[in-house]
């Protein structure tokens, strides 16, 4: 063999070794660059060669990635820098609880109602004291003083009870909104700037609202208030019946001088069977503006997809159960996790194969735009996003797993 080709050889084999350890870390989907930021990363905080373990999907905002870490339980809330790729602890079971006793027992409880999240340049987490007092908690994302917003020790605005019970929170930077509720079993939506400085209700169940029915309206129908969000300046949050929770109508209200519906059991989802009960599951609220998306289906009917409010009476679909599988000859079986921004929906969806069942994460701009495929099951161990995973068009994901060592970033390319 001749010197040349030998030098080839050594070149190539060269070529390829980089390559192979370049896959983990970076990869492409159909226009954009994926990486694995926390890949073959250790913690800084454990001892030499404990890996990041995340608890849950992370969250983006503008720059900065936030995500859950854990090391059996959840122990702490993350940033990590995209520009710099610095990565910052925010709170952990190291940090002292604002306004309660001793340091963290506890960060982000089991449960979807506990998450981590972002919004500007603010995270909100949930944490327990010493005392097992639950509270939440605000932080910079660039890291710094942590703010308690409210904790189970503090009085529910307008009366002499404590809340007893804490769940889902949001927030849009300035402003966090939360669901309470109190030992009289009543419970309601509220808000707090970011400083904690003071708390306040929007809503709670002493406070009833109309629902539409085919009848005309049903007088006091409403009365159980969850699942808040907040995007530019606006409060929105999910309403069910006192009486019918499950099946009942259902509705979105947006808190604006008043109460306004803007989605309920009789909003027309585009796709589907006019005048048919509509059931709706989840939403998501863009940060930078008042629009939202969010997941509904027809019971019955096998029709679910993911939606975009139009006005009161009619819904945009920005994919269902009849939108076609990109590339392939199927349709989207199911909808999971999926967070909304003003440059579009990033979305969890599965659809059948010919040997079972493939799970990838999907993006699509505006509703009756073709969705573009980001990750897939095929690559990746079930990849799945959760609220507040796109920002900007860049979207962040991760292994349905709580053992996963890795977030991932998808960018697109130029």
């Amino acid at each position: 063999m001749s010197l040349l080709a030998k030098v080839t050889g050594v070149l190539a084999q060269l070529l390829l070794t980089i390559a192979m350890f370049a896959l983990p870390s970076a990869a492409m989907a159909a226009g954009y660059t994926i990486i694995a930021p926390l890949k073959g990363k250790t913690r800084p905080d454990l001892p030499p060669g404990t890996p990041f373990y995340l608890w849950t999907t992370p969250s983006i905002s503008g720059d900065y990635v936030v995500f859950t870490s854990r090391n059996g339980p959840p122990d702490g809330v993350w940033s990590y820098h995209i520009p710099t790729k610095k990565l910052r602890k925010l709170a952990g079971l190291d940090t002292k609880v604002p306004g309660g006793k001793g340091k963290f027992k506890t960060i982000s409880d089991p449960g979807n109602d506990f998450l981590t999240t972002v919004g500007g340049s603010t995270v909100v987490f949930f944490g327990r004291d010493q005392d097992n007092v639950l509270g939440i908690y605000a932080v910079p994302v660039e890291g710094g003083e942590i703010a308690r917003i409210v904790s189970t020790n503090m009085n529910v605005p307008g009366t002499t009870e404590k809340f007893n019970d804490l769940r889902t929170a949001a927030t849009n930077g300035t402003t966090v909104v939360f669901w309470g509720n109190r030992p009289s079993n009543v419970s309601g939506i509220y808000q707090a700037p970011i400083s904690g400085t003071s708390r306040k209700k929007v809503i709670d169940g002493k406070q009833p609202l109309d629902a539409r029915t085919l009848n005309g309206p049903s007088v006091d129908y409403y009365g159980l208030y969850t699942r808040p969000t907040i995007g530019k300046t606006y409060i929105q949050f999910s309403a069910g019946g006192l009486f019918d929770p499950v099946t009942g109508p259902n509705a979105l209200f947006r808190a604006n001088n008043g109460f306004n519906d803007i989605a309920d059991n009789m909003t027309k989802l585009e796709g589907g069977t006019a005048k048919q009960h509509v059931r709706i599951s989840g939403s998501s609220a863009a940060v930078g503006s008042s629009a939202m998306a969010f997941i509904a289906d027809e019971p019955n009917t096998g029709y679910i997809g993911l939606f975009k409010i139009k006005n009161l009476n009619n819904a945009e679909v920005f994919v269902s159960t009849k939108t076609d599988v990109p590339g392939k000859p199927r349709k989207f079986a199911q909808f999971y996790g999926f967070g909304y921004d003003t440059s579009g929906l990033a979305f969890t969806a599965t659809y059948k194969t010919t040997t079972g069942v493939n799970q990838s994460v999907w993006f699509v701009a505006a509703p009756g735009d073709k969705p573009v495929h980001i990750a897939s099951s095929d690559d990746y161990y079930l990849p799945i996003v959760g609220d507040r995973s796109v920002s900007n068009g860049r979207i962040v994901f991760s292994e349905a797993t709580n053992y996963a060592e890795t977030f991932y970033l998808a960018t697109p390319k130029p």
